[in-house]
Parts: C-alpha cells; structure tokens; sequence
C-alpha cells in the first residue's frame, strides 16, 4: 500500500502479515480530533492455494487450523487496535 502527498504527514503506522504468507496489508492514517482510519487490503485463498498454506501454519504449531479461520484469528487483533 502507498499513500500521496497529500496524506504523508497523517500518517501514522503500517502493518503486514506476519505468518509471511501475504494475507494482508494495512495503513493507519490521523484524521482530525484523533480519529484514525485504517485501510486494509486482504487477500483469502481458496482452494489449492488455501491448501498450500497447510504446511506452513503447521510449521508455526496451527495444523488443525483451517487456512480461513488462520486469517481471521491473526487479522482481527489488527483491526481491534
């Protein structure tokens, strides 16, 4: 994710997958009297990709942890913060 000019300075944090695998991507922008909005892209396989993902959660101690229900475990602390 990129942000413009225009945007620069209420910037105020990134995140990513940690796991490595791509799922998502965030920015968090300022806004006034200390909103903050964050745009987040997401991408969810399915299928043989979902699949391809089975050995590395298992590698990180997730194996009986559907590719589906991974994402959604890891990615709704970064939208709660």
């Amino acid at each position: 994710m990129a942000i413009m000019n225009q945007a620069l300075p209420r910037y105020h944090s990134t995140s990513s997958d940690d796991t490595h695998l791509g799922r998502w991507s965030s920015i968090c922008i300022s806004g006034r009297e200390g909103h903050r909005l964050r745009l987040v892209s997401i991408y969810s396989p399915q299928g043989a990709v979902a699949d391809s993902h089975l050995p590395h959660l298992g590698s990180l101690g997730r194996i009986d942890t559907p590719p589906a229900e991974a994402l959604r475990q890891d990615l709704l602390p970064i939208l709660q913060a």
